[in-house]
């Protein structure tokens, strides 16, 4: 009976450490997807916050302009669809894309959208 026991605890001791790795590798896991996340959230946000805090600029720009006082909607729906639309693109193709080639075409079409 003795040596029964001892293995059980050995047993026991080894599924734990097991646990407690797969424990921390979970954790790990979702602080990535966690950070991932939030950069996406940022990404997506960020535009959009630009044009709301700069609504005076756009307003003394479209003066005296049919859009002078619906430029927001205008910037609305445009963003909206471009970024629904991305998002759904970006869906659909992630599993047969290369991420490097995914990424460098995000950066250079960013780069190119801000010249």
């Amino acid at each position: 009976m003795p040596a029964s026991d001892s293995r059980t605890s050995i047993l026991d001791t080894e599924s734990e450490t097991a646990g407690s790795d797969r424990l921390r590798a979970d954790s790990t896991s979702l602080r990535v997807a966690y950070v991932l996340f939030l950069g996406m959230g940022l990404a997506t946000l960020l535009p959009w916050n630009l044009f709301i805090s700069a609504s005076e600029f756009y307003k003394y720009q479209f003066g005296g302009s049919t859009h002078q006082q619906t430029f927001h909607n205008s910037f609305s729906v445009v963003y909206m669809v471009t970024n629904f639309a991305s998002n759904i693109y970006a869906m659909l193709t992630v599993t047969r894309s290369n991420p490097n080639k995914r990424i460098a075409f995000g950066l250079a079409a960013n780069t190119i959208s801000y010249m």
